[in-house]
Order: structure tokens, then sequence, then C-alpha cells
């Protein structure tokens, strides 16, 4: 895998879409860049596919246990701190929370 250099602007500040996408298929679920077609597979505006993404962030805890705090933490940053507006995180909340949380920014 190759993970990408981004900076925790570049991740807020990118629009849900096709780059986002990529990002987090790189960076999180370990896609290879130069070979997987991502098809219908949209994380950052399919909420089944954002779902996905957290269940990798669980899978990923079991040798980095910090990943989920780190994954809350930033999502309550992204979305605020009351917890209904954690349940209602957009699919693009969640991913950028989940990139954020993975790329230690």
């Amino acid at each position: 895998m190759t993970v990408m250099t981004l900076t925790r602007e570049e991740i807020l500040n990118q629009p849900a879409g096709q780059i986002l996408n990529q990002w987090v298929a790189v960076n999180i679920m370990c896609f290879d860049p130069g070979v997987v077609q991502y098809g219908d597979w949209c994380p950052s505006e399919d909420i089944s596919a954002a779902w996905e993404v957290e269940e990798k962030i669980k899978e990923m805890a079991k040798d980095e246990p910090l990943h989920i705090g780190y994954y809350m933490t930033e999502l309550i940053l992204i979305v605020g701190s009351n917890g209904f507006n954690m349940i209602h995180a957009t699919p693009e909340q969640r991913c950028k929370a989940a990139l954020l949380a993975v790329l230690n920014l």
C-alpha cells in the first residue's frame, strides 16, 4: 500500500467525491491505487460505504487500539460535541474523521 502524504487542511477542505473516495480507498481500505476500480463505491457520499470504512477502523484497532479513540475524537471535532450530531454524521464527515485518525493528523 502506498500511503499518500496529506495535510489536515487538505482533508478537511476536500468536498465529497472521487478524490476523497480515493484517499479513503488507499489510506484506510488498503486498495492499490494503480489497480483498483472503485465503481459505485463512494464512501464520502454513500452511508453504507462509509460504514464499511468504520468497520475497517474497528479491524485496524486490533493492532492499533487508539484508532477508534482517534476516530471518535476527530468525528466529534468535525460534527460538534453533541451525541446526536455524531450519530447523524454524513458519509463525508465520517470519511474525513477516519482519514485524520489513521494518518495521525
